[in-house]
């Protein structure tokens, strides 16, 4: 192979290795901002069964704060549960991207070795 073959080839290989990285950066972000979510839905969960554990009358039962409260957390685990459904969906479609992106990286970077190739 020639070596202006090889040095083009390497380029490739090397534009393909960023690219890679660039969309497995993508899967990191969505799956650390999935994480987040879950452990907002977990801590409200867990927020909302100790109050429900709680029998004692207090000002926020005897106020009627508690069934706000109450409706508050509803509406946020709705919306929680809502933006991970989305995020399920976009980390497949990222997913997919970077499985094409790591394969591109991989034949460009077995083509571009040059010990390989002889």
């Amino acid at each position: 192979m020639s070596d202006l073959r090889e040095q083009q080839l390497r380029s490739l290989a090397d534009l393909a290795h960023l690219i890679k990285e660039r969309e497995l950066g993508k899967v990191a972000n969505i799956v650390a901002h999935m994480n987040r979510l879950k452990a907002d839905v977990a801590q409200i969960e867990r927020a909302k069964e100790t109050r429900q554990n709680q029998t004692d009358l207090d000002a926020a039962r005897l106020s009627g704060a508690e069934v706000a409260w109450m409706a508050w957390t509803d509406a946020q685990l709705a919306r929680n549960q809502a933006q991970l459904a989305a995020l399920r969906v976009t980390h497949e479609a990222a997913l997919r991207a970077a499985s094409k992106a790591f394969g591109r990286s991989d034949v460009l970077r077995k083509l571009a070795d040059p010990e390989r190739n002889r």
